[in-house]
């Protein structure tokens, strides 16, 4: 046989071989995406059984980002104390505390990226400042239809790229137009990424679903399933923002750790 007959039937046999490897991962896929398909149906079914509504739209294919470990940055620490002190305050470390002072007025850093700011007296419009704080760190807006609380506090959540961190935030105090007091946790906005979790959002609703029939949850409707970050501090100075499926329902919004599959009442 010739050289050049060889080499073409050695073509079509490794032609044949890719398409009945194709095949084979296309039949695989369909058949896990019926098992998936009939595994999302038969987790609606138990919810309609309970009475609570949940719609397939409200239900995201995606999947959670990694977790980020992040570390105090002193720099963005100094950044923000010149912002409620402005320049040239007195800085000094206790321990583990960094201090900024400028008169009466001291704000404190702590290495679980916590901070106080006392002793404030600054006359400003609370709106403007509250988006010009947002505007230099990563946080969402307070709701102008609900601005204030019944104690003149306005309260702001950290975002992290494009998600919430559902238990950090920062809370400033006012009296009229002057602010008294801030306090909360400034998070850096850059961290290295650890593993990825590969829990669902039909996996989280699967969680939620049996830890709501063992706690007696009530709840008639599942309105909407999003991610979002929690921040976590193992030692008190290392960070991690893990991502949680948040399970927001006609009641209140309930969170599923994509790492241990914990359910976090709000």
């Amino acid at each position: 046989m010739e050289r050049h007959q060889l080499k073409r039937i050695m073509i079509i046999i490794l032609a044949i071989l890719n398409g009945f490897l194709g095949l084979y991962l296309a039949r695989r896929r369909v058949s896990a995406q019926a098992a998936a398909y009939r595994a999302e149906q038969r987790l609606l079914e138990l919810f309609a059984a309970d009475g609570v509504n949940v719609s397939p739209d409200t239900i995201p294919r995606g999947a959670p980002p990694p977790i980020v470990l992040l570390s105090p940055d002193s720099a963005e620490q100094a950044r923000a104390a010149a912002f409620f002190l402005g320049d040239g305050a007195e800085h000094t470390q206790q321990g583990s505390v960094q201090r900024y002072r400028a008169g009466k007025s001291v704000v404190r850093f702590h290495a679980d990226g916590s901070f106080t700011a006392t002793g404030l007296s600054i006359r400003t419009d609370p709106k403007a400042f509250c988006r010009e704080f947002c505007r230099n760190w990563s946080y969402a807006p307070p709701d102008p239809d609900s601005f204030y609380d019944s104690d003149g506090e306005i309260l702001l959540t950290a975002r992290y790229g494009a998600l919430s961190v559902y238990n950090c935030g920062v809370c400033f105090s006012f009296e009229g137009d002057t602010l008294r007091e801030a306090f909360g946790t400034l998070i850096p906005q850059t961290g290295a990424t650890g593993e990825t979790p590969d829990l669902t959002a039909m996996g989280a609703l699967a969680i939620f679903q049996a830890k709501r029939r063992e706690n007696r949850v009530v709840s008639t409707e599942i309105r909407r399933v999003s991610l979002c970050y929690a921040l976590q501090s193992a030692d008190g100075e290392d960070l991690t923002l893990v991502p949680l499926w948040c399970v927001e329902t006609d009641t209140v919004p309930y969170y599923v750790n994509c790492v241990t599959g914990a359910l976090i009442f709000s």
